[in-house]
């Protein structure tokens, strides 16, 4: 227990996989929520700040409870000049310059890909979405992020293979050489696919690895994520 002000409070931290945050809830009387405290620095060292500390603190006062409240209160009446979205999180990219969030292959056939697997077989991937559900990642050996999802997609992958699903790694630009060395340094086995000119990655709209499309046994393409977060897993 600890004192928000002069108010006596349960101090209580949680740790999770993208962030850890505090919270401070009133000891006595109703248990009302006096501080958060969030701590962003586990996203900071994914983007590569490793010294960097960022923390976000919010204090809450003059509680009201169970007020009563006007029924028109919550009635929605979008202004004449707002858009409507279909993620909170497009709306927010677009408010800051950004582009989408949803990725406009999303709903739509995929793109075919023919081109060579690392051993030197023919791959179409209209012949494997007729028989899985298809996890497709943009990677390179030289790219951080990537080497960081790859074993976890591998993992999904694994767990759920008899349910129909595959993994197929796209690798970006790279020669066989360089692939076989890194996959041999790894101890992986992974499903690589060459795109040495880039033409795959340009018909799936990559501008950034690693991207993830998850494409349904129709050909549909159902998700697509680009980066990596450590929450990929449960994503």
């Amino acid at each position: 227990q600890e004192t928000v002000g002069d108010v006596r409070a349960h101090h209580l931290e949680f740790q999770q996989d993208e962030f850890d945050w505090e919270m401070w809830v009133a000891a006595e009387g109703d248990p009302v929520v006096l501080k958060l405290v969030f701590d962003m620095s586990k996203q900071m060292a994914f983007g590569g700040q490793n010294s960097a500390e960022m923390l976000t603190t919010i204090l809450y006062q003059n509680w009201s409870l169970n007020p009563k409240i006007d029924d028109k209160a919550f009635t929605f009446k979008p202004a004449a000049n707002v858009k409507k979205v279909n993620s909170l999180f497009e709306g927010i990219a677009e408010s800051m310059g950004g582009q989408e969030a949803i990725s406009p292959l999303v709903g739509k056939p995929t793109p075919d890909i023919a081109s060579t697997m690392l051993d030197g077989s023919p791959f179409n991937l209209q012949e494997r979405y007729a028989e899985n559900i298809l996890m497709v990642d943009f990677w390179a050996t030289w790219c951080g992020p990537c080497v960081k999802e790859l074993p976890i997609l591998m993992k999904v992958a694994e767990q759920y293979a008899d349910r129909g699903v595959a993994l197929y790694a796209i690798n970006q630009g790279e020669d066989v050489e360089t692939i076989q060395r890194f996959l041999d340094q790894q101890k992986w086995k992974l499903n690589v696919v060459l795109d040495q000119k880039g033409a795959v990655g340009s018909a799936y709209a990559v501008e950034g690895i690693p991207q993830l499309v998850i494409i349904d046994k129709a050909g549909t393409v159902q998700s697509v994520h680009v980066g990596y977060s450590p929450g990929i897993e449960k994503t």
